[in-house]
């Protein structure tokens, strides 16, 4: 009797497990278009590599591409010369790239108490916009937005930073070392 009862078991626990060897791939699929929505959501919020704005920027690198990265990194160690080119190159790196607490508290550490700045609003005596102070504060990342990088030297070992935004504005910001480390002196934002 027992015999019976165990392959009366064996039999139950057969025809449960066809079943659900039936339900297995609507299971899957299920759980599968969970994954996809869940993970394209997460990706929209937080996109890895941010894409051009415009399509005249389709050939340029973005300026925290790895290879991007190196090659601005290289062009202000040269210009830094022997006045600690890594501290430029980082501070850069965390103006064009940065996007969290840390990066920004870097970035104002780094930054001079006031700092030049253009005033659309405002013009000089040769009609151009007019250069203003404003505090260093107030300064903003780029936060990874930075297309067509340009590294140049400025007077007396400054080195400028010059970007376009993706869209119809070109950027820069200005390095430099008036005391012992490099701070940003001056930003600039021109727009078609």
């Amino acid at each position: 009797m027992a015999i019976v009862g165990n392959e009366a078991i064996m039999v139950v626990a057969n025809q449960d497990c066809q079943k659900m060897k039936r339900y297995r791939p609507a299971i899957t699929t299920l759980i599968l278009s969970a994954l996809n929505l869940f993970s394209s959501a997460y990706a929209h919020t937080f996109p890895i590599k941010p894409a051009p704005f415009n399509d005249r920027f389709q050939g340029y690198q973005n300026a925290c591409v790895f290879s991007e990265r190196q090659r601005i990194e290289a062009e202000i160690h040269v210009l830094a010369a022997n006045h600690e080119p890594a501290l430029a190159s980082r501070l850069a790196h965390e103006m064009l790239c940065g996007d969290n607490y840390q990066s920004y508290q870097y970035v104002i550490s780094h930054t001079a108490e006031t700092i030049r700045s253009v005033d659309t609003e405002r013009y000089d005596e040769h009609g151009h916009f007019a250069a203003v102070q404003v505090a260093g504060a107030t300064i903003v990342l780029v936060r990874r937005k930075a297309w067509d990088v340009r590294v140049s030297r400025l007077y007396a070992g400054g080195i400028e930073i010059a970007f376009s935004d993706g869209g119809p504005c070109s950027s820069s910001f200005e390095i430099d070392r008036p005391a012992r480390h490099w701070v940003i002196v001056a930003t600039d934002v021109m727009c078609d």
